[in-house]
């Protein structure tokens, strides 16, 4: 299990829900509830990651002596069973480590999605729609709950802009990355002439935080 152990370290899942423990155990810690729902999940998450990755590797450890024994006695079914599971633990590998690379301070938390179409009239506008249903068809295949807070429309086709608040588990964490201008080269549906047009449209994400923010203007 030394690739488990090596995700455990570089993303120092133990440490952080060693440091989350010490602030909920304060007095003071209580008195801001919504602080308190943020850490509690981040606890709850880190607390799950370390469990899933004990009982994997007990597992592997079953697993492997089992397949020792197989092997010492020649016992082809025994074999071939450890086989399959090891198959089964590997796809639970990949989940855990999907999961230890998402705990960054706001990887938990929900998103708003922003796409706006760059210079390039309908071309575009058409992309950033396209760009936008895409994003939704994964929130719906993920079955993330999504609303549109705000969109402006082109003229002829496609949108100029679009809002959207998106809800669901690991959301920042899953999209931050998207942030940034995409480009599409393709031969245009809107150009008579059936010519390649180049397109592009910017993506922002940002994580919801529910944190208030105070700020402080000095005269």
């Amino acid at each position: 299990m030394k690739i488990l152990g090596g995700i455990f370290e570089r993303n120092k899942i133990e440490n952080k829900l060693e440091l989350i423990t010490k602030e909920s155990s304060k007095e003071s810690f209580w008195k801001d509830q919504k602080k308190v729902k943020k850490i509690l999940k981040e606890k709850n998450f880190y607390s799950n990651l370390i469990s899933s990755y004990k009982n994997i590797h007990k597992e592997f450890k079953n697993l492997k002596d089992l397949h020792s024994l197989g092997n010492e006695e020649k016992n082809e079914e025994i074999i071939s069973d450890c086989e399959i599971k090891i198959i089964e633990i590997l796809k639970d590998i990949k989940k855990l480590e999907v999961a230890c690379f998402l705990s960054g301070e706001n990887d938990a938390l929900d998103i708003y999605l922003e796409v706006h179409a760059g210079a390039g009239g309908t071309e575009s506008q058409d992309w950033a729609e396209m760009l936008r249903r895409m994003y939704i068809k994964w929130f719906d295949k993920k079955k993330f709950t999504y609303e549109i807070i705000s969109e402006h429309r082109g003229e002829e086709a496609g949108i100029k802009s679009s809002t959207l608040k998106v809800s669901g588990l690991n959301l920042y964490g899953l999209m931050k990355n998207e942030s940034g201008v995409h480009r599409l080269v393709r031969i245009s549906p809107f150009d008579s002439g059936a010519r390649r047009h180049t397109s592009f449209a910017s993506v922002w994400v940002y994580p919801v935080v529910d944190d208030d923010i105070s700020i402080e203007i000095n005269e």
